[in-house]
């Protein structure tokens, strides 16, 4: 049981442990602009809030992010006592799911199952994953993947037309039009 992708805003390292239990890619961000920034690059399946934050500050965080059109969803992690707002309060602000403590698995893997119930959350493309790991040798690296493209993206290729598209891509993953679609032939 695990999500593809987190983004954790917090420093305290067992909310970043908590991530990494439960997430294939963990996100850094230390503050709700850098949040906000991080959100709209990697396009998370959780956001992970620490008890720093209050319902305020997710309401705000939520208006921001909705605004830029990702369907963001969080969970606050609370410090067990003393927090600046009850889980009632961070879920009518709109945060996705409340834990007591970092340490809260039970709750988190409820969570979880609640988020893949709802909707499909996306998760890495088994192909794509397949090539990274043969990415690990230098032979294959260069045979699969051009030089300046990281092995996450899930297209290979080093013909010139391949290599075009990918430019392509990068240049407008840039901008804010999302989603890409790509047509044309296979050599498959």
């Amino acid at each position: 049981m695990s999500l593809y992708r987190f983004v954790i805003v917090s420093k305290d390292p067992d909310v970043q442990r908590l991530a990494q239990r439960y997430g294939q890619d963990v996100f850094g961000a230390d503050d709700l602009a850098d949040a906000l920034d991080t959100v709209q690059t990697v396009n998370p399946d959780l956001v992970l809030f620490d008890h720093r934050f209050g319902p305020g500050h997710i309401g705000d965080f939520l208006d921001k992010a909705d605004k830029r059109s990702t369907g963001v969803r969080i969970v606050v992690v609370g410090s067990g006592g003393g927090d600046t707002g009850s889980s009632a309060e961070y879920l009518q602000a709109g945060a996705f799911g409340y834990l007591q403590t970092s340490k809260d698995y039970r709750q988190m893997e409820r969570i979880i199952d609640r988020m893949e119930n709802t909707s499909e959350v996306a998760g890495p493309d088994p192909a794509a994953e397949n090539l990274c790991s043969m990415a690990g040798s230098q032979e294959h690296t260069q045979r699969f993947f051009a030089e300046n493209i990281a092995c996450s993206v899930s297209m290979v290729g080093k013909s010139n037309a391949m290599l075009s598209s990918l430019k392509m891509i990068k240049l407008v993953a840039g901008s804010r039009c999302n989603p890409i679609l790509i047509v044309g032939g296979s050599v498959l």
